[in-house]
């Protein structure tokens, strides 16, 4: 990868003028939140910041999708009620991150999607492991801040 990054510096330093640079190269990642927040939610502020800073960096060559699942969806049940974290999620969603919900802990902690900060009906899926598997299949990179 370093050697990539050098020749196509090399090649950009010894192009014609007027040539622009190739985009950014494109990243795809899956953040895992499975985890309850911990005390004053620290867990989920981590994971959070960790999306942020990535999007800092990567910029608009990033697609990213945090998969909530086990307690992990409470995540957002508070962030409902909670408006700190919810402008976090907010602006997270803002900048095309999507935040993908496990029907599976919904049902078996009976919390309803509604109850969630913003989740669309599309962005419930059948089994949050299954959409893991998927997920890196296609490509995506697996993180468990």
């Amino acid at each position: 990868m370093q050697r990539r990054r050098l020749a196509a510096g090399i090649a950009l330093a010894a192009a014609p003028a007027g040539i622009a640079a190739a985009a950014p190269i494109r990243q795809r990642v899956v953040y895992h939140v499975g985890d309850e927040g911990g005390p004053d939610h620290a867990h989920w502020r981590t994971a959070l910041g960790n999306m942020r800073n990535h999007l800092d960096v990567v910029g608009d060559g990033l697609e990213l999708v945090c998969l909530l699942n086990s307690t992990g969806i409470r995540l957002l049940l508070d962030a409902a009620g909670n408006p700190e974290l919810g402008a976090d999620v907010t602006a997270l969603r803002r900048r095309g991150a999507r935040f993908l919900v496990c029907g599976n802990s919904l049902r078996g902690q009976k919390v309803a999607r509604e109850a969630l900060l913003a989740v669309p009906e599309g962005d419930v899926v059948p089994a949050g492991v299954v959409e893991l598997t998927r997920l890196q299949q296609e490509g995506f990179a697996y993180i468990r801040p």
